[in-house]
């Protein structure tokens, strides 16, 4: 018997690795229960011949053989680190200090699955009851009679709950593909969601190793992907090569495919995708229980898909960074290659080049934008630009700011009212969606909402119409809706603070607007700029700027960002004689040096020592995952894109900093 053995307080515990997954930690449902542990620490699941781990989001993690994982193969003789204390997997018996029945026991095999639906679904009946609910429970979760194997619905609702813990777009989507493949016992899997022309594009493809498929393009069959997806029916095939349906398919041939089993991700009645897994070498593969298990397991996953928004994957994938390191000066198009001129927004940094290309991107469709960044730094100018050179240009372009008016007025702002409808309302009052019809509303500071009125933005982008204050009926209206916010709406949606489906409503596409901080290649041209403005508004010559001024502007870190420089130019061109010496610049700019200033003294020093150990620490956790930036993501507890943010201000990539230790 192989058996999961830990030394605890003295004494030997031991618990069977079976036919079923064994749950460690010091719940009441794990199968090895051991003081000090997160109540669900790690899983160690039947694996084909052996056993795969995996780690439960445990906060202080699992490591095998000394090495961090989330999931990793495991056999007898392997060590398994958790918290303080040390596994070993290795051949033996399990001893009356067990954790109580193994997965072998027969009889008690359903037990540790019951108490998990008794758990998962509040029931405070005793076990017996719970066996009796327990089909009913299962129908009423997966929408579907269960598979008849308890080890399968055990897995589907572990997987469940994850699907529904997980905001991540992209840890979603690998979520989903790993356990598609996992559980049908697949060699490679592929999902193909519906992208903004209506066609099906490859969303993501990996093996069963866990790992992403290269040139996945050219391995999956699009053919029986986009027949499922388009008709909405399963397709299984116990040998591609025989079966006379797929005959036509020149993929099938030339891939030499042969146990498929393809499955629509179906939300709300409707078809968002495909989730499709293979085995070019055996037949066979898949019968009557994988089939139920995929397609039951799909229905959770497009449910997850589309509540986070990923149905739009394709469009947003357009206007995403690349998942590997940062590109440098030749992966960005010039400005010259752009669809449009984007005058008003300066600069010709990367930074700024791959903002302006996001835009040329997106700048022709009716899609939801939200645009972040810092204050400061021209979110509004983005807003205009996505308006003025969209086919909305000749339509209004109308501007709110959400934390400007009080939480009772702006109901009526946004959707008007009508006379009578409460004390002060004289006349009728369109309203600015009203307004904005066949244009753009822009509403800046859109994280200072008040939860009354993120349900009723809502239902107006959800439904395409508004209801004036006091009004019986609703009228349409045509509007892109372009919000802005220098918050962390994703966690505001983890406090509770912001609506998470009104989050993806607005978010369908996020443009990030860059520090300027990060630009500092820009700061002579928009330096340039404004001098010219301010000396054509004083009826004065423009001024040169002295270079040790211009070095300090370079430096400075700029926390108000484009606004503050525009400032300080006004203020050192009022200030300054013929020329801007450093003496005219405002002290702190004058006298930083980028690191501990004069003025600065231990908290400018503090600072830059802090900034170093998060750099230290990101750059870790990148190398920890081998710089997948999604997985590098959850194990720091911060968002994928406030990550990517970090990986720009401190100039990582994998290139550099594994050119460093040779």
């Amino acid at each position: 018997m192989t058996v999961l053995v830990v030394e605890h307080n003295g004494r030997r515990r031991a618990a069977a690795l079976g036919a079923h997954p064994l749950l460690v930690g010091s719940g009441p449902e794990c199968g090895l229960r051991v003081a000090g542990l997160a109540k669900a620490h790690f899983r160690i699941d039947p694996f084909g011949d052996g056993w795969k781990l995996v780690d439960l989001g445990s906060p202080s993690g699992t490591r095998v053989n000394g090495v961090p994982v989330s999931q990793s193969r495991v056999a007898i003789g392997d060590r398994i680190d958790a918290d303080v204390l040390q596994f070993q997997i290795a051949d033996g018996t399990v001893d009356d200090e067990g954790a109580g029945a193994s997965a072998d026991d027969g009889g008690t095999a359903f037990d540790p699955l019951l108490m998990e639906l008794r758990r998962t679904f509040g029931d405070d009946r005793g076990l017996e009851a719970a066996r009796a609910a327990f089909e009913s429970a299962c129908e009423r979760v997966f929408g579907r009679m269960p598979p008849s194997d308890g080890r399968d619905v055990w897995r589907l609702i572990e997987i469940t709950r994850a699907l529904n813990s997980t905001r991540d777009p992209d840890a979603l989507l690998t979520l989903i593909l790993d356990a598609a493949v996992d559980m049908t016992g697949s060699e490679r899997g592929f999902i193909l969601l519906k992208n903004a022309s209506g066609s099906w594009d490859l969303a993501l493809a990996r093996d069963f190793d866990q790992e992403t498929l290269k040139d996945a393009e050219r391995k999956v069959s699009h053919g029986i992907a986009e027949e499922v997806a388009t008709s909405g029916t399963t397709v299984v095939t116990v040998d591609a090569q025989d079966d006379t349906r797929f005959s036509a398919f020149a993929s099938v041939r030339g891939l030499r495919l042969r146990s498929i089993l393809a499955v629509p991700l179906r939300a709300r009645d409707r078809v968002i995708g495909t989730v499709y897994v293979d085995n070019r070498f055996k037949e066979g593969v898949y019968g009557e229980r994988e089939q139920n298990l995929l397609e039951t397991f799909a229905d959770q996953a497009a449910l997850a898909l589309d509540n986070t928004g990923r149905a739009a994957r394709e469009v947003r994938a357009t206007v995403e960074e690349a998942p590997t390191s940062a590109p440098d000066d030749g992966a960005v198009p010039a400005r010259a290659a752009l669809k449009h001129d984007y005058a008003e927004i300066l600069g010709e940094s990367v930074a700024v080049r791959r903002l302006l290309h996001k835009i040329d991107r997106i700048v022709e469709s009716d899609l939801p934008v939200l645009v972040t960044g810092e204050s400061g730094t021209g979110k509004e100018l983005v807003a205009r630009a996505l308006h003025e050179k969209s086919p909305r240009a000749t339509r209004a372009f109308v501007r709110e700011n959400c934390a400007a008016i009080p939480e009772n007025l702006l109901e009526s702002e946004l959707f008007g009212h009508v006379r009578g409808a409460f004390t002060g309302a004289h006349a009728d009052k369109k309203g600015l969606f009203v307004e904005a019809d066949g244009g753009t509303l822009f509403l800046d500071e859109i994280g200072e909402l008040a939860p009354s009125l993120q349900a009723k933005l809502l239902r107006a982008l959800q439904d395409g119409e508004i209801r004036p204050v006091g009004a019986r009926e609703s009228r349409r209206v045509d509007v892109r809706v372009v919000s802005a916010t220098n918050r962390d709406l994703r966690r505001s949606v983890d406090a509770g603070t912001f609506r998470e489906d009104l989050y993806f409503r607005l978010a369908v596409v996020t443009l990030d607007v860059p520090p300027l901080r990060e630009r500092p290649d820009d700061v002579p041209q928009l330096v340039a700029t404004f001098l010219d403005k301010t000396a054509r508004k004083a009826k004065a010559a423009v001024k040169p700027v002295d270079p040790a001024a211009m070095r300090a502007l370079r430096r400075w870190h700029w926390p108000g960002n484009i606004r503050e420089l525009q400032n300080e130019i006004a203020r050192a061109f009022t200030l300054s004689g013929e020329k801007i010496a450093l003496d005219d610049l405002s002290p702190a700019i004058a006298s930083h040096r980028g690191a501990a200033s004069p003025e600065g003294g231990l908290k400018e020093a503090g600072r830059a020592a802090q900034n170093q150990r998060e750099r230290e620490v990101i750059l870790a956790a990148l190398e920890r995952c081998d710089w997948k930036k999604s997985s590098a993501a959850r194990q720091l507890g911060i968002s994928r894109q406030t990550l990517d943010q970090k990986i720009r201000l401190f100039g990582l990539t994998p290139f550099i900093e594994r050119g460093k230790r040779r």
